[in-house]
């Protein structure tokens, strides 16, 4: 019985962990998507842009 407990625990902890890094990747992606990076573009030359962002 208390092993069947440990078991149910260990793939409830998996399937969290599973679950967070999904939503870790996703906030990721919308943050970017959001233009939180755009801050460290630079131009499609290769030049710095001269310290302003775009």
């Amino acid at each position: 019985m208390k092993g069947q407990i440990l078991a149910e625990l260990m793939i409830a902890i998996a399937i969290t962990a599973v679950l967070a890094a999904i939503g870790a990747q996703l906030l990721n992606v919308g943050l970017y998507s959001a233009g939180t990076g755009r801050h460290f573009r630079r131009p499609a030359s290769g030049w710095p842009t001269g310290g302003r962002s775009f």
